[in-house]
């Protein structure tokens, strides 16, 4: 049986009272962390015994992230129409290219992309 706890706050100066918050803060988050650690240890061990994925226990499907649609063309190279780009992520090195060679990203951009 643990031992009763009594603090006399109202003897306790504010940096006092502080520093007991702040360890009883890092204690409750201490223990919510093994509490955590214990109960994903259990579903593992459940997993395990039903043989099947911690995945599969919980009804979660490979592949059941939503689906993006692919961006839609922005910017097209004028002699090949092959050489696209959406704009997202990296530039295209195609693009790099022309553009380095003084042309503008507006000489390449697709009607109605705007």
């Amino acid at each position: 049986m643990k031992k009763a706890f009594n603090v006399n706050l109202a003897a306790m100066d504010n940096a006092q009272v502080a520093k007991l918050i702040d360890a009883a803060e890092q204690e409750l988050q201490t223990r919510k962390e093994k509490q955590l650690e214990l109960a994903r240890l259990k579903v593992k061990e459940i997993a395990r015994d039903l043989g099947v994925s911690v995945e599969e226990l919980a009804g979660v499907k490979s592949g059941d992230r939503p689906k993006r649609r692919p961006a839609a063309i922005k910017y097209r190279h004028p002699n090949n129409p092959e050489l696209v780009w959406s704009g997202r992520g990296r530039m295209a090195n195609w693009l790099k290219e022309e553009l380095a060679a003084g042309k503008s990203l507006d000489d390449f951009l697709v009607q109605g992309a705007e």
